[in-house]
């Protein structure tokens, strides 16, 4: 009876450590969403931003397949606010003397989408009214 009182916790235990993992999987690979003011690039070309406490915010690289027009290498876009999409990924690392690629990888912020603060057409869900005062 021991025997299987012990088991059973072990089962337990299992079972709940991995609902855990997957949990925490699921939620760092979902998209986040902030407003932020971008300060263009860091010594390491990772794209640099500030929320409104001024708490800096670093991205790794922008998703290829971003539908924003904007490029943040402009640099007429630093200063300005914007919303920001993004999401957790891993990368590979690469070694720094030879550029081959390690079998590591490190999790960081992309940006799947990005627009102005004020730019309603990037927006998901809003409905645009417009009239004809003649």
């Amino acid at each position: 009876m021991k025997n299987l009182f012990k088991n059973i916790s072990y089962l337990f235990i299992l079972a709940t450590i991995t609902l855990f993992t997957q949990n925490t999987n699921a939620q760092s690979s979902a998209e986040k969403k902030l407003t932020l003011t971008y300060q263009g690039l860091n010594v390491t070309d990772n794209f640099k931003f500030v929320d409104s406490k001024g708490k800096e915010i670093v991205f790794h690289d922008e998703d290829i397949e971003s539908p924003s027009k904007l490029s943040l290498f402009d640099e007429g876009l630093f200063g300005k606010r914007f919303v920001v999409h993004y999401k957790w990924v891993d990368v590979m690392l690469f070694d720094q003397e030879t550029g081959v690629a390690k079998d590591e990888t490190m999790k960081v912020k992309r940006i799947t989408n990005f627009y102005e603060a004020n730019d309603i057409r990037m927006k998901k869900n809003t409905t645009i009214l417009a009239s004809n005062n003649e």
